[in-house]
């Protein structure tokens, strides 16, 4: 930190991993001190300064196990003098946690630790020493994790999720690593590897982060068909080649497949947990919400049917949602999302969790603005209004600037729609807003 870094973070990856981990803005007046500048060092040592010594004890051990998973992913040689450096950080954060808390809550740190444990154990299988019919087995294991999480993480929106998916994200980039280390380590995949179904999904997807906009733009037209053709492929492999014979897992395989299951099952329980919660906390606020500003009974007016998906990995839950909605004219609306002054609304709800001020907000408005009753809009159409609203954009080229639409309308991790909390599909079975490959943008605002 001599440097004024904290490890390899940009000043938004350290601001979003304090908030996420321990819901702390590092950037808050009461971690400045008397320190020659406000660099990301000295930010984390106002933190360490001002917080207890349980929150700090926890920093340590997350920062260590962030720091030695990041080597491990790389599959970078660690030097000795690292490794003992990570070792006395982790000693420090344990000593720390454990002398603040009491008996009985060690498997808080064993948690925390657990992890690295896990993945350096896998990533000491030693690849090259396998038999060619050992390593067709072991990349048939491996890829069925990879489909299986590349399948939830997109079929189930979790885009939404704020915890648990960085250990999600951890197992996958390992586990996408050692497959290419496999498929490169003999000329029996030669034919895997010249594919298009691995160019198309296990050359481009190096995080879960960094692939929603690239899965939102080519799920249907070439990620699903890829994954199909991989599977097959493998497939053929252990059939005809290693005539699918099974050979016992390492140990440390075994293991780390075990803790993505549980990371997986994790992610399912929490989307189940929402979808019920939707039901029986969000829904009947929103129609007393309804009630209370429009002095609407709801056993007079028009009950209109919606349906709410929630998909996980290949099945599809349909649901019925019965909303009561009242508009201005006696009429129901024939838009998905309607506009009054500044505030935008859909199906009759007041969209607040939008801010006005924000990139995405800013770009959805330019896209209504051309399209208030929806249909299609050129890039070139698109851009040129964005960048009469913001000055801050007219520098960027025309790449750049498809990408800043894509991510800030249909990125289910920071765009419009995920703020404004609209379902993946509307009534028609069309999403709301989607990206035509290399033309522009379809914006589905007409009901039924």
């Amino acid at each position: 930190m001599r440097g004024g870094y904290v490890l390899d973070f940009s000043d938004r990856r350290m601001t979003e991993f304090f908030n996420e981990e321990f819901g702390i803005n590092v950037y808050d007046e009461k971690y400045d001190f008397d320190f020659p500048s406000k660099s990301k060092a000295n930010r984390l040592r106002g933190i360490w300064l001002k917080e207890d010594v349980l929150v700090v004890g926890q920093i340590i051990l997350s920062l260590v196990d962030y720091y030695e998973t990041s080597l491990l992913v790389e599959n970078n040689e660690i030097p000795q003098n690292t490794k003992d450096l990570i070792q006395k950080g982790r000693e420090i954060g344990a000593r720390l946690l454990f002398n603040e808390m009491t008996k009985g809550n060690e498997p808080i740190v064993k948690a925390i630790t657990d992890k690295t444990a896990l993945i350096k154990n896998f990533n000491s299988i030693d690849y090259k020493a396998l038999k060619t019919n050992e390593k067709i087995y072991l990349l048939k294991v491996l890829y069925s994790y990879y489909e299986a999480i590349i399948r939830t993480y997109y079929g189930s929106g979790l885009f939404f999720l704020n915890s648990g998916i960085d250990d999600l994200n951890d197992y996958f980039k390992v586990l996408r690593k050692r497959m290419i280390e496999i498929i490169a380590s003999d000329d029996t995949f030669l034919d895997i590897k010249n594919s298009h179904a691995y160019t198309q999904i296990i050359e481009p997807i190096t995080s879960l982060y960094v692939s929603a906009e690239f899965l939102d733009v080519i799920w249907d037209d070439a990620v699903l068909p890829s994954i199909i053709n991989m599977r097959e492929d493998i497939a053929d492999k252990d059939l005809f080649e290693n005539q699918s014979e099974i050979h016992k897992a390492d140990i440390g395989l075994t293991f780390f497949l075990e803790a993505v299951k549980r990371e997986m099952e994790k992610m399912k329980k929490y989307m189940d947990q929402k979808t019920k919660s939707f039901y029986a906390n969000d829904l009947p606020k929103y129609k007393e919400n309804f009630e209370k500003t429009s002095g609407w009974n709801t056993k007079k007016d028009e009950v209109i049917k919606h349906e709410h998906k929630h998909l996980f990995e290949n099945s599809i839950q349909e649901k019925d949602i019965v909303l009561n909605h009242k508009f201005e004219d006696g009429k129901p609306s024939t838009n998905y999302i309607t506009k009054k002054g500044d505030d935008f609304y859909y199906k009759g709800l007041h969209i607040l969790a939008t801010k006005k001020n924000n990139d995405y907000y800013k770009v959805f408005c330019a896209l209504y603005a051309k399209l208030p009753d929806g249909g299609e809009i050129s890039y070139k159409d698109l851009i040129a209004e964005i960048k009469s609203r913001m000055s801050d954009q007219r520098n960027k080229t025309d790449d750049e600037m498809q990408k800043f639409i894509q991510r800030n309308l249909t990125d289910r991790g920071n765009g419009f729609m995920r703020y404004a909390n609209i379902p993946e599909t509307e009534d028609n079975g069309k999403p709301l807003i989607s990206i035509i490959r290399g033309s522009g943008v379809a914006f589905n605002n007409k009901t039924g």
